[in-house]
């Protein structure tokens, strides 16, 4: 096995972080003939961020270092072939939100493409608990029976809710058909990365994808 070794030093001391992701392979759960007609599609929960690209945190007056949200998307971004990420990148956001102020996430998601059925209609996302970098999402918003072929996609738009003032965008996100592949194929929570999407600011979005009858 090989691994990938990756150092967050930029905590001074509060959290040195040293990882290895294995890169075994693993063999695809469906061929193309496999593949089933509809599938069931739930967006599960996100990894955001510690503030926001400008180097700014997400509530208050405070200022996250440029070095910090860097290093941590590097880290964030050493995933094995499982879409699996490394335990160490989810303990330095756990970290963060003692140190940084962590958003209140909400925001919708919904399906694009071709024979969408009627029922699939733009679902709220909305977390389980405030102040988090890492949101689970209440309920989770699940669609069933969705036609499943090259033209389907999930897009959707996360911000942080700072009522009764101005929300502030977190990302607007986009997951093509080959992602939602890769969820159906991993047989489990499917992170997509979405940090080139959004400057940093929302790091994954998890997606499960189960056959539909």
């Amino acid at each position: 096995m090989r691994g990938l070794s990756q150092r967050a030093g930029w905590w001074g001391g509060a959290l040195s972080v040293t990882f290895l992701v294995g890169c075994g392979s693993r063999g695809d759960a469906t061929s193309p003939d496999d593949l089933p007609n509809f599938v069931q599609i739930t967006v599960v929960d996100a990894k955001l961020g510690l503030g926001k690209s400008d180097g700014s945190q997400w509530d208050g007056l405070g200022v996250v270092p440029l070095e910090a949200i860097q290093d941590l998307a590097k880290a964030m971004s050493v995933i094995d072939r499982r879409a699996q990420i490394a335990d160490h990148g989810i303990a330095i956001l756990r970290t963060g939100i003692g140190m940084f102020n962590a958003p209140d996430a909400v925001g919708w998601a919904e399906l694009v493409g071709a024979d969408l059925p009627q029922t699939a209609t733009r679902q709220q996302l909305v977390a389980e608990a405030e102040d988090t970098f890492l949101p689970v999402w209440r309920g989770p918003p699940t669609w069933n029976r969705v036609p499943f072929h090259a033209s389907l996609a999930l897009t959707g738009r996360l911000e942080d809710d700072d009522t009764p003032g101005r929300n502030d965008l977190i990302g607007n996100f986009y997951i093509p058909y080959d992602q939602l592949l890769a969820a159906l194929r991993a047989q489990r929570v499917h992170q997509v990365q979405l940090s080139e999407q959004t400057h940093n600011q929302l790091l994954f979005i998890g997606v499960l994808v189960r056959p539909s009858s």
